[in-house]
């Protein structure tokens, strides 16, 4: 029984002595400011691409000169692009990668000659940057999952919650139009039940893309759900919205979509917004604005555009026909 307990004793301290010495590892990690431990412990303090390539830079820059730095790498409909700098005809160029994933380009420009000793570093520094750069792109592409819609590689419903926020955060801030617009196609179930559910994918797939060409490069596209859009304007009031909303509902009604020996023809009836916070404090009033529009577009006959018209005391909507 002694035996049992002096054995138990000399357990417990033996683990307080491992522990001793790990807390001091610990301690000697946090504070050692060599570059390579400071860089590797604070790339992993964020899983933002920007916040881990400012880090590696300033980090590279407070042992290296250099003229310009970029980084980019293209995947899946993700195009990511980050630079620094400008100039130098001497480069040093890596092409990034871990376990078979591809992780992009980085080059590195300056007007002299990288020494061999310099590189060494330089290379060491990026087998340290792998790793937390791959953890950054797996959460970007699972935060992109959750706001894009699978089928049609538009933002999700979630997706323009979030920017009809910033959009009216940034409205009210500066005084700055935005307008929303909501297209749903008419008479869709009819596609669905005489083609079947593939072609009806394959129809809002086609729309997606024909929205996606109507819209400018500034308005951003959703599917809001189901076969209804979405389209985010932003700097763009009313009557301009309107514009953009035509030129949708035209575009629609001329694409023509073939299935097997038949030519399939949809359109789309619509309803435009622009926010007003005294009418809409959040983004789903500022969606139900819209949406009243739509369904007195639908009234109206389909195939049409309505703009939402604010006044005291109620909202009166304005349709414009083709």
């Amino acid at each position: 029984m002694a035996k049992l307990v002096s054995q138990d004793a000399q357990d417990r301290t033996k683990k307080a002595q491992l522990i001793a010495q790990h807390r001091e590892l610990m301690n000697s990690w946090n504070n050692a400011q060599d570059v390579f431990t400071r860089l590797c412990r604070r790339l992993h303090s964020s899983l933002e691409l920007d916040q881990c390539l400012a880090v590696f830079l300033e980090e590279l820059r407070s042992i290296m000169a250099f003229n310009s730095f970029c980084y980019q790498h293209d995947q899946d409909h993700d195009s990511y692009v980050y630079t620094e700098g400008y100039g130098g005809q001497h480069n040093c160029q890596y092409n990034l990668a871990l376990q078979g994933q591809s992780l992009g380009y980085l080059t590195i420009n300056r007007r002299t000659r990288f020494a061999e000793e310099e590189l060494a570093v330089l290379e060491q520094m990026i087998g340290i940057l792998v790793f937390p750069l791959r953890n950054c792109w797996q959460h970007r592409q699972a935060w992109d999952a959750a706001l894009t819609d699978s089928l049609t590689h538009l933002g999700n419903k979630r997706a323009l919650l979030d920017a009809l926020e910033r959009s009216s955060t940034l409205s009210s801030r500066h005084g700055e139009p935005h307008a929303l617009l909501l297209c749903d196609l008419d008479h869709f179930k009819q596609i669905n039940d005489c083609h079947g559910h593939v072609f009806g994918d394959r129809v809002l797939c086609e729309i997606a893309h024909v929205i996606r060409c109507a819209i400018r490069s500034s308005d951003v596209a959703y599917r809001y759900g189901g076969e209804e859009f979405a389209v985010l304007l932003p700097h763009t009031n009313a009557d301009d919205a309107m514009i953009v909303a035509e030129r949708i509902r035209v575009a629609v009604e001329q694409h023509a979509i073939r299935h097997g020996e038949l030519v399939v023809n949809v359109t789309t009836s619509s309803g435009v917004a622009e926010y007003h916070q005294q009418y809409a404090s959040t983004a789903n009033e500022f969606i139900a604005q819209a949406d009243a529009a739509l369904y007195q577009a639908k009234r109206d006959g389909r195939n049409k555009t309505c703009k939402a018209i604010f006044s005291q005391p109620a909202l009166a909507l304005s349709p414009v026909t083709n």
